[in-house]
């Protein structure tokens, strides 16, 4: 809502994730100053050195982030690649550098920044709004933490984050400059094209004799038709297994009753507002100060002045007062308690008067209301049904899962004791190879390099046996075997000479016209158009961002505006490769209006701030791991599931 929160909301995300998940272990977990033996330390920065533990914890909370953005699609495999676990493995290193640099830099966090921090992790404010230390401290307890040990590390981590805090919020880039950029990335050209194309040229394309047989035996590869299987498999899936239970109705209902809470939904309500900033820690002169300029406002609200523009010149949240202080709707715990008493107790249109929080002072007009209310239960019945069967189908399939491992095992040179032992289906695809099934989708267990790698074992092609029963992620278990096996084989040139030939004489072609359209330009350039017989496009007027519009592609505007500005009116080519080439005349420059330039500058501005910003904070942590003394030791990470 506010920009305190904004800044430290990777703080503040952090925070959560260590309530929300017991295991949670964040580097440093322990008191960012604690050093730990390295006998089994995958890295070592500047003494300190990073445990395999770690390196699984870290491994494990991305491998939790990747489910929450993919979902069924997130393969655990992905983070198993050596590039994955380097990358791992460098944001430790960069992690525990950090920690260290803070700590020599002696950085303190005073108790009114701790208090601040968690006073804004979710969840620990009773229905007054009032912080629930009971709460806090049950939370804490279940984690196996002190108030005290907790405390340390929060603030261990604060002073870590004030580093890059630093670096990015002191990013800045000047008016002059931003202007100049904007203008340049907004200006317009007027154009006119000039194709010429492969297809103009074919006919004067000349092979040499052979030439098609000796561009198949120097790319014999290209037409290589890879190595197939014909394969059947079967998979126990979790969801299969969950639609086979049935539920109680009377059960259902019963849940819906004692969890009635969960579908609630709370009132919810839509609000501008103006904040004159005048945070807790600010002096006595500071909040009178901020108080008079709120009592200004507010009189010229009263006096007819609209809300909005007021919102966008005079507010200190510069999120909202982009929108005219719109903060969209929001529920009642959302916001600090002093605005969410007087935003909850108004009517819609009504303006308050200034009212104090710990950012400072708020004017408050109430746009619209949604009223709470409790789902139906016929409304959420069926959402009930599933939940049900997928808590119960959990048990179930963990069940059947050592019966259907064993089971594709012993009856190994077929599948159907397997599928009517387990309800199954025996699934068929004709074309797999070791790299997938293209006709598939990329979740698919023919997809999942586990398997793969089993089906395609000299074992498996020797003997045509069923795999063992694979983990593919999603609560699956699949075997497959194959059935008919294809060695990867180049066909006989006979079979592809027409293809040779046509790829050849394509490429000629292609070559041809970009000759063409060279030499054409040489003579554009050399006469500046004139007496020529080029015909050229209907001009039209094109941005920096008009890509794909009349066949202008990305490329093409990059040669378009490389033009530099006073060589307009001129021409330029561009090499399309297998599409031919292009030659366009650049009539005239269009600058844009100075007025939208104006209104999209502090946008703009605050966008190449950020970009700024994180190529200094790139800089700062290249050169802070340059800096660190780094031993790795890739060669102690386990691979999932081997321990």
């Amino acid at each position: 809502m506010f920009d305190s929160i904004r800044k430290h909301q990777r703080l503040l995300q952090f925070v959560l994730l260590l309530l929300i998940f017991p295991a949670f272990a964040f580097f440093g977990i322990s008191g960012y100053d604690r050093f730990f033996s390295d006998h089994d330390a995958v890295a070592v920065v500047d003494g300190s050195p990073i445990s395999a533990q770690e390196y699984s914890e870290a491994q494990r909370r991305q491998l939790e982030r990747l489910q929450q953005m993919l979902g069924a699609a997130a393969d655990p495999a992905l983070l198993n690649t050596p590039q994955a676990r380097s990358e791992i493995l460098d944001g430790l290193v960069l992690q525990r550098a950090l920690a260290l640099e803070a700590q020599r830099a002696m950085i303190t966090v005073p108790d009114s920044k701790l208090r601040e921090v968690i006073m804004e992790i979710p969840g620990l404010k009773g229905a007054d709004g009032k912080f629930d230390v009971e709460r806090y401290r049950t939370i804490l307890a279940g984690q196996g933490k002190s108030e005290a040990s907790f405390e340390y590390e929060l603030r261990g981590q604060i002073a870590v984050q004030t580093l890059p805090d630093g670096i990015t919020d002191s990013a800045g880039i000047s008016q002059g400059v931003a202007r100049a950029l904007l203008t340049a990335s907004e200006q317009q050209r007027e154009v006119a094209e000039l194709r010429f194309k492969p297809d103009d040229y074919i006919a004067k394309v000349k092979l040499a004799d052979g030439a098609a047989l000796k561009f198949y035996e120097a790319n014999q590869k290209r037409f290589e038709t890879p190595e197939s299987a014909v394969v059947e498999f079967v998979v126990l899936s979790a969801d299969e297994v969950a639609k086979s239970i049935k539920v109680d109705p009377e059960q259902v209902r019963s849940y819906y009753e004692q969890n009635q809470a969960r579908y609630t939904r709370a009132e919810q309500r839509r609000a501008r507002h103006i904040l004159i900033a005048a945070e807790t820690g600010a002096s006595d002169e500071k909040k009178q100060e901020a108080k008079a300029k709120a009592d200004q406002i507010e009189k010229a609200l009263r006096e007819g002045a609209s809300f909005e523009e007021l919102a966008k010149t005079r507010s200190d949240d510069k999120g909202s007062a982009r929108e005219g202080g719109d903060l969209g709707y929001f529920t009642r715990d959302a916001m600090v308690k002093p605005f969410a008493d007087k935003a909850f107790s108004m009517k819609i249109g009504e303006t308050s008067a200034p009212v104090r929080s710990d950012f400072g002072y708020h004017i408050i007009r109430l746009v619209d209301i949604k009223a709470g209310q409790v789902e139906p239960f016929e409304k959420v019945r069926s959402q009930i049904e599933d939940e049900m069967r997928r808590q119960q189908a959990r048990g179930e399939f963990a069940k059947r899962a050592e019966g259907f491992t064993n089971t594709v095992y012993e009856v190994s040179d077929t599948y159907k004791t397997a599928a009517e032992k387990y309800g199954v289906a025996i699934q068929r695809n004709e074309e797999v190879t070791r790299v997938g099934a293209k006709n598939l989708a990329a979740d698919s267990p023919l997809n999942n390099p586990k398997l793969l790698k089993a089906l395609f074992s000299e074992e498996s092609i020797r003997e045509r046996r069923n795999t063992d029963a694979i983990d593919v992620g999603n609560n699956r278990l699949v075997s497959a075997r194959i059935i008919a096996h294809r060695p990867a084989k180049t066909p006989p040139f006979e079979t592809v000479e027409a293809e040779v030939t046509s790829a050849l004489m394509a490429r000629e072609a292609a070559r041809l016209a970009a000759k063409a359209g060279a030499e054409m330009l040489v003579v554009l350039k050399g006469k500046d158009g004139k007496g020529s017989k080029a015909e050229f496009s209907k001009p039209m007027t094109i941005g920096r961002g008009a890509r794909g519009a009349e066949g202008i592609d990305l490329g093409a505007l990059e040669a378009i505006f490389r033009l530099a500005s006073k060589e307009v009116p001129g021409f330029i080519g561009f090499d399309r490769g297998s599409l031919g080439y292009s030659i366009f005349r650049v009539s005239k420059i269009v600058e844009p209006d100075a007025a939208k330039i104006d209104k999209a500058m502090p946008a703009f501005r605050e966008q190449l701030a950020r970009i700024y910003a994180q190529q200094e904070l790139d800089a700062y942590l290249k050169d802070l791991k340059a800096r660190s003394k780094v031993e790795l030791h890739p060669e102690r990470i386990s691979a999932p599931g081997s321990n």
